[in-house]
């Protein structure tokens, strides 16, 4: 990942996966665990390891809705993969 830091600022260049998750802010994205679990809801922050808050999440297991959990903070050394929920038949309607 090329990182540059121009004036006490942190600048991402245009490399994927953080790019990604840059253009997925604030939409409701699906995240895919290594343990069989996944969760959609609304991405609202990240970091330069991929950590991420996520507000209005349901948890799935096998996409079996499992509970409502609301704001959730995930590891990024756990995801498997990050997509648009809409990519993925999984949106929630009325968030």
């Amino acid at each position: 990942m090329d990182v540059s830091n121009q004036g006490g600022k942190v600048l991402l260049e245009n490399k994927k996966p953080l790019y990604a998750l840059k253009s997925f802010l604030n939409k409701q994205i699906y995240v895919k665990l290594k343990n069989d679990l996944s969760y959609v809801g609304i991405l609202d922050k990240f970091d330069l390891q991929m950590n991420l808050i996520i507000l209005n999440t349901i948890e799935y297991e096998r996409n079996k809705t499992m509970r409502n959990l609301g704001k959730v903070i995930i590891r990024g050394n756990n995801i498997l993969y990050v997509a648009l929920a809409e990519k993925v038949g999984l949106e929630q309607h009325g968030t």
